[in-house]
């Protein structure tokens, strides 16, 4: 059986209704692998160590459901949210489990024409990338109750959907029928100071949209060969940017239906254009082949930088052919412009092993008290007849499973990762020529040489395809001339752009860009519509909340029934009333934050993502903006002065999921039902209290928070940090 088969089986080890009906899940999970044409020998392929392993890495080690169960019904027990503060039900359950089990049946994803994949394992892959990709999204706008159906009714603050992931994931991991999983972690640069040399809007969009593209490709080599599962954040379902890498290889010839996956998409150009990838990225991959996978993904961004630089330089000397760029000088630059550094960390064999070097690291010892609790609550204050055995070792003394320390894996990976950042070897700069008493390096880096001068530029700016891109008084090395020609050089060689994808306001037209403003006539005696404002967002703390520091305690997160109704009571009820535990033991446990998890990550990861994909954009052409860069928990954007504060204001309520979104300016796109819960409206015109709405999606919620900095100036003076 090929790996992708294999993936398969273990993607479909549980069904997405399970939470409905517990009992009967592996029966509808049995269904659902045949209706893909697996059958019982296949199924036998799917290591069950690799559920066990994501269970213990996600959840608490609960004693068995003989003894602690709960029932999720979204009504009197909700859906917690992941980074806590708020939780999310509905007004109804299912009616029956057939009900649910319908739904998802009936959109579990199909291959047609099935002639146009080479092979077998071409077919695998294309129907695992499809469960991955298309089922959650289809079954939660069919049914909004499917977006958020936990994995554990115990602790339902992670989705049945990050579960399916996670095992699937580990499946990737097993080698002569062993689990040996590692982190990778990889990271490319320069960014900030990269981003910020830059002379016009298209330039900030360029050097964002470059770094998104590159580590896209080193995700999407990943993903093609390993699985985008195993890509633990940035989230990569729903990215537009990612789905366009694999258009050609897999979109275009995956239907669901009459037309292919692609069509089906409705990505616009402006949502293709918009930076949303991060720099750094999160993988488990299989050990024994971690250094060489890593090697790969860095091959593939080396190699679409290298591709991006000779058409550059190729579009470069085609324009301007009395003066031609140094080639060797320009390839020089090219090679030296990549930062990329990488990690990969083995997991250890025990529970004791990675324990013991996790007390060598300064930046797990949040981590390692928040699992000692939880240790000593499963190995010496459960009843030992409670204890399920597939967490322990023989005699259900000590727990075995390396999954339960996840946060000291990662903590481990981060810690060595930083390490080979701050010792990275790199080769020293070419001395530079000198016209008279001045260097003639470039102007924004102040560190390549400089390859084109102003007279080069003056001459660039006779052709019309160039005129907007260069001013008459620069000096450019190769980076900043591949900033400046690459989505006419490159980008619109492995798509068709229409040419108004790379179409930006200027300075001018967006501080004119308010309603407000619109009806007056150009005077450059008034003072109004000549201000601009620029807007930087990001997350507070982020790097606490990835680390897991600030995740909510367990007994928030722990099952419960408010009202009293519940049968059984839930888990929380369990540990105060039911184990027998000592109060003060169970009341250090229930104030324990909760360790961090691979749904956590994935989670969190979706919860930025959703913010930045589906509110951002909408918010700022709401006030009148040109969007930059959208990833994540970071906004860029340009807006006219008067509109900036709102627009931040905006956002923040966004981010956080707050009600009062709703009463901004463009709020009426959008429906909260709930903190950190956020809907987009399907008409603009429906008043009712509650209105038609696509499913809901989670945002970073009402304990996270988000900072903006603002920056006003003249539109023909402007100077913010190195750029005009």
């Amino acid at each position: 059986m090929n790996c992708w088969k294999q993936k398969l089986c273990a993607y479909l080890h549980d069904p997405p209704s399970k939470p409905v009906d517990i009992p009967r899940h592996q029966e509808a999970a049995k269904q659902r692998a045949a209706t893909v044409g697996l059958d019982e020998n296949d199924l036998k392929a799917f290591w069950k160590v690799c559920d066990h392993t994501a269970a213990a890495a996600d959840r608490f080690p609960f004693p068995t459901h003989h003894h602690l169960s709960s029932v999720f019904d979204g009504v009197r027990a909700k859906f917690k949210h992941p980074l806590g503060g708020s939780e999310f039900g509905y007004a109804d359950w299912f009616k029956s489990p057939e009900e649910a089990m319908a739904i998802e049946q009936s959109l579990q994803p199909a291959l047609k024409d099935v002639e146009a994949f080479a092979d077998d394992e071409d077919r695998d892959r294309a129907l695992f990338f499809a469960h991955w990709r298309l089922w959650q999204p289809h079954c939660a706008e069919k049914d909004e109750r499917f977006n958020f159906m936990p994995a554990d009714t115990r602790l339902p603050d992670h989705t049945i959907w990050t579960h399916m992931q996670v095992v699937s994931a580990l499946q990737g991991c097993v080698a002569d029928e062993k689990l040996r999983p590692s982190f990778l972690m990889f990271q490319i640069g320069p960014v900030q100071e990269w981003i910020a040399q830059a002379r016009s809007t298209r330039d900030l969009w360029s050097g964002s949209y470059l770094v998104s593209w590159l580590i896209g490709h080193g995700l999407k080599w990943l993903a093609w060969n390993l699985g985008p599962d195993h890509v633990i954040f940035p989230n990569l379902k729903g990215q537009p940017l990612f789905d366009l890498l694999l258009k050609s290889d897999l979109w275009d010839r995956v239907k669901i239906g009459a037309d292919p996956v692609w069509k089906g998409f409705g990505h616009s150009d402006e949502a293709l254009v918009t930076p949303n990838m991060p720099n750094k990225f999160l993988a488990i991959v299989p050990a024994a082949q971690a250094k060489e996978i890593a090697d790969k993904v860095e091959e593939a961004i080396q190699a679409e930088w290298k591709q991006i630089a000779e058409h550059s330089l190729q579009f470069l000397n085609s324009r301007v052919t009395g003066d031609r760029i140094d080639s060797a000088k320009f390839h020089q630059q090219v090679e030296e412009f990549l930062q990329i550094s990488w990690q990969v960390y083995p997991w250890r064999k025990s529970l004791n092993a990675v324990f013991e070097e996790a007390e060598k690291s300064a930046s797990t010892h949040k981590a390692l008290e928040k699992l000692r609790v939880i240790r000593e609550m499963a190995e010496k204050h459960i009843p030992e007849e409670h204890r399920d055995a597939r967490n322990y070792h023989d005699g259900k003394e000590q727990l075995n499973n390396a999954g339960f320390a996840w946060a000291l894996h990662y903590g481990l990976t981060q810690w060595w990762l930083d390490g080979v950042r701050q010792t990275r070897m790199f080769a020293g700069g070419p001395a530079s020529g000198w016209e008279g008493s001045r260097a003639l390096k470039d102007y924004f880096t102040g560190r390549e040489e400089a390859l084109v001068t102003a007279d080069w530029c003056k001459a660039a700016r006779k052709m019309e395809d160039m005129m907007r891109l260069f001013k008459n008084d620069e000096c450019l090395g190769a980076p900043m001339l591949i900033k400046r020609v690459w989505h006419v050089a490159h980008l619109r060689k492995v798509h068709d752009f229409k040419p108004e994808a790379f179409a930006f306001q200027d300075t001018r037209e967006i501080a004119r860009g308010d309603d407000d403003f619109n009806h007056l006539a150009w005077n450059e005696e008034s003072s109004k519509g000549k201000y601009f404002a620029f807007l930087a967002m990001d997350g507070d703390e982020i790097g606490k909340w990835v680390a897991g520091e600030k995740a909510p305690p367990l007994g928030e997160l722990l099952s419960s029934y408010p009202d009293g109704s519940g049968n059984p009571d839930g888990a929380r009820a369990y540990f105060e009333k039911k184990s027998g535990i000592a109060a003060k033991t169970v009341e250090e446990f229930l104030k324990t934050p909760r360790p961090m998890s691979p749904s956590y990550h994935l989670q969190l990861s979706e919860a930025m993502s959703n913010f930045a994909l589906y509110c951002v954009e909408r918010i700022v052409k709401a006030h009148q903006g040109q969007l930059i860069y959208a990833g994540g928990d970071d906004v860029v954007a340009m807006l006219p002065a008067n509109l900036a504060v709102k627009c931040a204001q905006a956002l923040r309520l966004a981010f956080r999921g707050d009600k009062r979104l709703m009463e901004t300016r463009g709020g009426n796109q959008f429906h909260v039902r709930c903190p950190g819960f956020v809907a987009i409206r399907k008409n603009l015109e429906d008043c009712l209290p509650e209105p038609a709405c696509h499913a809901a999606f989670v945002v970073p919620g009402p304990c996270a928070e988000i900072s903006a900095g603002i920056a006003v100036g003249h539109f023909t003076r402007a100077r913010f940090s190195g750029w005009k």
